[in-house]
């Protein structure tokens, strides 16, 4: 019985590592590989990884590994995902009008291991971007 009880453990924990999204250990916002690889190396802070995730696709262009001037902007994308997480604002445009609102702060200490440099070399390795 203990060695049938071992079997579908190891078939459970196989499912998991072939499809981690149906493991149920992440927050449905982390739908893609990419997403869930900032989750994981980043304090399993789903409003930062999102955050990242959202400012890291409208950053990037066309093969931007290659072009130092593409990846400086996606550097800089990163960088200003970590300075709202630092100060708690975020840039408004709403009808024309542009100005700084403030919001809730990501927790800084989610980020306060980790360098833009980090994050910049994980975005790089994610085949999404």
């Amino acid at each position: 019985m203990d060695y049938a009880a071992y079997l579908a453990k190891i078939v459970e924990l196989t499912r998991k590592v072939k499809n981690p999204e149906s493991g149920g250990t992440y927050p449905r916002s982390m739908d893609t590989p990419a997403k869930r690889a900032l989750y994981d190396n980043l304090g399993k802070n789903e409003a930062l990884a999102v955050a990242l995730h959202e400012a890291v696709r409208a950053s990037k262009q066309d093969d931007w590994r290659s072009n130092p001037v593409k990846v400086k902007m996606v550097r800089n994308a990163i960088k200003g995902v970590v300075l709202q997480i630092a100060t708690g604002t975020q840039e408004a445009d709403e009808e024309g009008y542009r100005g700084t609102v403030k919001t809730e702060p990501i927790p800084y200490r989610a980020v306060s291991e980790v360098t833009i440099e980090q994050v910049l070399e994980l975005v790089k390795n994610q085949d999404e971007y």
